[in-house]
Parts: structure tokens; sequence; C-alpha cells
């Protein structure tokens, strides 16, 4: 079993909901698990790196959306690749922008969606009040779904903000313990 934990904070009940058929996915590719295997923890801070078009935009919206900070660059030796990290409290992103890049949708046929790729297609956050960081987020002209939804299977409300190159970020917020 994999637990999920959340450094100040109480194990997220919908966890079990999303990873509860770990074990079957792992049986079908050939991996057994081990009564003595110790379970994953993991804890905060949250981390992920993003390729960007324009860093100071990028550094920009972090700022305005997640109230993060400049807290390291970096610069590739060739000068071709430049990084920021940006910190905020458990929230901590690393900005790349690469010379020549393009954009995963610039790489697909005409009619193909992201989702069509193999490997990551948006992280996520767990906040105490997703409806008040949806309207927030609105206020504030971020690229954010209509609507705040309640997902009774994963006991979560949920909706999707995109930053300045498109890359979703996945807003959740625990509702196992309430009414919501």
């Amino acid at each position: 079993m994999i637990k999920l934990a959340i450094a100040g904070a109480r194990t997220l009940g919908l966890v079990g909901a999303c990873f509860g058929t770990l074990t079957g996915v792992l049986s079908a590719q050939g991996i057994e698990s081990h009564p003595t295997d110790v379970a994953l923890t993991v804890e905060a801070p949250a981390f992920w790196a993003v390729s960007v078009a324009n860093l100071e935009a990028s550094t920009d919206w972090y700022r305005l959306v997640f109230g993060t900070v400049p807290i390291r660059d970096v610069q590739s030796r060739d000068g071709r690749a430049r990084a920021r990290i940006v910190r905020n409290g458990p929230v901590v992103v690393e900005l790349i922008e690469r010379v020549g890049s393009v954009e995963v949708a610039q790489l697909l046929p005409d009619g193909a969606h992201a989702f069509d790729t193999q490997g990551f297609v948006k992280v996520g956050l767990f906040v105490a009040d997703a409806r008040a960081q949806h309207e927030r987020f609105i206020r504030l002209g971020v690229d954010a779904d209509e609507r705040v939804i309640v997902d009774e299977r994963l006991r979560a409300l949920t909706f999707v903000i995109r930053d300045p190159d498109g890359n979703r970020i996945q807003i959740f917020q625990d509702i196992s313990d309430s009414n919501n």
C-alpha cells in the first residue's frame, strides 16, 4: 500500500481511493508486492519542474497565483537554458526556459490532444478551500475551469487552472470528512 502524508496535515482519505487499484496494476505489469515491503511516505513540499516559453512572465504568474518568490537562478554553461526555482511554503516549482523549445501542441498531429502523449499531463495540489481559491483565481484573471466540481468517487472538490504556457494544475479539496 502507498501512503501519502503531508507534513503538518492529516493523511488524505482520498489517497486510498486514488491508489486503491495499485496492487492490481502492479500485478498486471508483473510486479509483485511483498508483505514486508515498506510503504512509501511522501511529505511536503510539493515540487515540479516545468518548461516555459518566458521565464520572467512565468515567474510573475507563479508569484501572482501561488505567492512564490525566486530562491535560485541557474544558467546552462552553453547559455541555451536558464532556470529559476520559486517557492512559497510547501510549493516549490522549477521554471525552465530553453532556447528553441516548442509547445507539445506543435508536435502533435491536427486534432490530437496533449493527453494523447505519454508522460505527465498535469500536477495537483490540495488546498483547504477550493471554492475560495477558484473565486480568487477568477478575480486574478487566471485561466481556470468555469466551476468547481464535486467528485463523489474521490470525495474531493476539484478544478483545473492553466499557467501561461497551458500547463495544467489541478486543485483539490479533500471532503471525505465533510458534507460539501
